[in-house]
């Protein structure tokens, strides 16, 4: 595809390189031995200081079935969990044994990761997304014991024997050319970014490089890290961009702070007319430049063409050939001229995951037909009303992985109830909405079947008495108190196969809405249909058939919510389609209730940095979440009811 570069792109982009880069140029050369000898200077990590620090002999060569190790640092984005999964993916592919630990962030624990891998007798190992400087003992250390190693999207690490590497001097210099110029090369600038890898650091000293050139105002430089960095790139920029509310631009050094500045510039009124940029190709922030928002360009690389030329080089190493010392990887800008492309491509990638799991023989989809509603109870001798416990092997065919107890899972919602002055209960304080209730088609069976039906004296603003549909469900139930049972192999929560379809229906849905392919349409409605099919009674069924692309999308979204409903997705699915308005109600009594709203966009919508990271990154700082709200008191009059 062609290239958006432009000569001065290119010439600056590789004297930079040339400067901060001491690795060779691609030049082929032997791998007669490891790269130890290159670099014999550098101690092994742990080694004494007077031992003998002869390089050891290259390995005897080797053809046929390798043992790779393979360490990254975090995969906490859609370029390092393809990066890694592929690689593995191809490797194993290949016939090679796989050896794979992920750091998750923490440089010091991916320095002890490779030295595991080296204890674990790997002939190759690759080491993806490092902080170069941090691995340069133990590298030393792999190579003296003759193990290669390849360092791929980390930079050179000095002892590597190749590097596969995406030119990030090049991308950097050519997104923020493109930023530059939206703005005329001029005017008030905010950067974010860190030093802790290759990367970050490639996209410092563009933005350095560009302010002394150009003369760009710096107002300010948002820190940032990982994990978290979305979080923390937001709680940045919400401080600089209100002392600096007329910025002209934010330097964003990849997705995820994308992401942290688009939420920023929303809460301060400056979206989307300030623009920022990002690589890696995360699907929300394709989604911002096909609506034109503030992302004006991301990258998105070659990956699995660069985790074939991984294997290509390990297996070269082995056989005692010559290898690149560094292979550029390919990659492409998108804008919102060609952002369709892509994101057919990640969704795609989104249904393929899907659909193996759909094609899993071991799971099927549960016909609710064959789920009875009622059930006699013999002690009583009477018939009971039977809740279904959708979460257990034994139960449900489309149970892939229960987990959660129920108590944990429901007791929220089961334990509270509203009483009257002699303490009967009146009703509970949580409730299904009467928007989830009436989503529900006619003959849907899971209206009865996935919602609990609790025995109550008052249903507030709706006139109904006899039952309430609880908020929780899907679970075994005793339905003399209408709470959830905790045992022995019952479960608040699973992984189930109808998810798969949902899944899978969405993708091709998206497809059809950014592509046009009226065969993804086709596929989307199959998968649905399939799984309404088991949904509805023989008589009530009718296959859906929708044209209209936009339709089709939110068809699906309301099929998740019914399909899902109480299993903890709705926030997350609201959250990535464009955290929109909700509106809950709290009755304080049968004749009022207080309406709360959640606005487009909110701060609460963020979600707090988990403890075990704040713990693990002395760095981070908790998200400011939102202060508390007010709610509406709305009165109920007997017309209301």
């Amino acid at each position: 595809m062609k290239k958006l570069l432009s000569v001065l792109a290119l010439v600056f982009a590789f004297m930079m390189f040339a400067v901060a880069c001491a690795a060779p140029a691609q030049n082929e050369e032997p791998a007669a031995q490891p790269a130890a000898e290159q670099a014999s200077d550098a101690p092994a990590a742990g080694a004494d200081s007077g031992a003998d620090s002869a390089p050891a002999p290259a390995p005897e060569p080797k053809t046929g079935s390798l043992t790779i190790g393979i360490s990254i640092n975090g995969v906490g984005n859609i370029h390092n969990r393809h990066m890694f999964e592929g690689l593995k993916e191809v490797c194993e592919g290949r016939g090679h044994k796989v050896v794979a630990v992920n750091a998750n962030g923490d440089a010091t624990q991916q320095v002890t990761d490779v030295e595991n891998l080296i204890q674990a007798g790997c002939d190759v190992i690759v080491i993806q997304c490092a902080d170069s400087f941090s691995m340069k003992n133990v590298v030393a250390d792999a190579a003296s014991k003759g193990i290669y190693v390849i360092s791929q999207d980390a930079g050179w690490i000095e002892g590597c024997s190749a590097m596969i590497q995406l030119n990030y001097f090049s991308i950097q210099t050519d997104i923020n050319m493109m930023l530059g110029a939206e703005i005329g090369y001029q005017g008030k600038i905010i950067t974010t970014g860190h030093q802790d890898n290759f990367a970050l650091r490639a996209a410092g000293y563009v933005h350095d490089a560009m302010i002394t050139e150009w003369g760009f105002e710096e107002v300010a430089h948002v820190q940032t890290t990982y994990p978290g960095t979305v979080e923390v790139t937001y709680k940045g920029l919400d401080s600089a961009l209100t002392a600096n509310p007329d910025v002209d631009a934010i330097f964003t050094s990849q997705d995820l702070e994308a992401i942290g500045a688009i939420q920023a510039l929303k809460e301060h009124g400056l979206y989307p007319q300030v623009k920022c940029v990002g690589i890696d190709g995360e699907v929300e922030v394709l989604r911002d430049i096909k609506a034109g928002g503030s992302v004006l360009c991301t990258v998105i690389s070659d990956l699995d063409g660069a985790n074939e030329a991984v294997c290509d080089t390990a297996e070269k190493l082995m056989a005692g050939e010559s290898v690149q010392k560094y292979i550029s990887v390919p990659y492409d800008i998108v804008t919102i001229d060609n952002v369709d492309e892509f994101l057919v491509k990640a969704e795609e990638e989104a249904a393929k995951y899907a659909e193996a799991v759909m094609q899993d023989s071991r799971f099927k989809l549960l016909d609710l037909n064959t789920v009875p509603t009622t059930q006699y109870d013999t002690d009583l001798e009477t018939e009971l009303t039977y809740y279904h416990d959708f979460h257990s092997y034994a139960n449900s065919t489309e149970t892939i992985w229960p987990y959660g107890n129920p108590t944990d899972m429901a007791g929220w919602g089961r334990d509270y109830p509203e009483r009257d002055q002699n303490q009967n209960v009146m009703h509970s304080y949580f409730r299904a909405s009467d928007g989830l209730m009436n989503s529900f088609e006619e003959d849907d069976l899971r209206k009865e079947r996935y919602i609990v039906h609790r025995t109550t004296k008052n249903y507030p603003t709706t006139g109904v008495s006899g039952s309430m549909p609880q908020t929780y469900g899907k679970m075994k139930v005793n339905t003399s108190t209408f709470k959830p049972v905790s045992a022995l192999v019952t479960f608040g929560r699973s992984l189930r196969l109808s998810e798969a379809y949902l899944n899978y229906a969405e993708a091709k849905a998206m497809m059809f809405l950014n592509g046009g392919d009226d065969n993804a349409r086709t596929q989307a409605l199959s998968a649905l249909n399939t799984l309404r099919q088991k949904r509805f009674s023989a008589e009530g069924y009718v296959a859906k058939d929708i044209s209209d692309a936009e339709e089709l999308v939110n068809f699906v979204r309301e099929e998740r919510r019914r399909e899902l409903c109480f299993e903890d997705h709705r926030w997350y699915d609201l959250r990535r389609w464009g955290m929109k308005e909700i509106k809950h109600i709290w009755y304080e009594s049968e004749n009022s209730y207080l309406t709360y709203t959640l606005n487009e966009n909110d701060l609460l919508y963020t979600v707090p940095i988990p403890k075990n990271s704040l713990d693990r990154n002395g760095r981070l700082q908790q998200n400011e979440l939102g202060g508390k709200r007010a709610g509406v008191l709305t009165t109920i009059t007997n017309e209301d009811l």
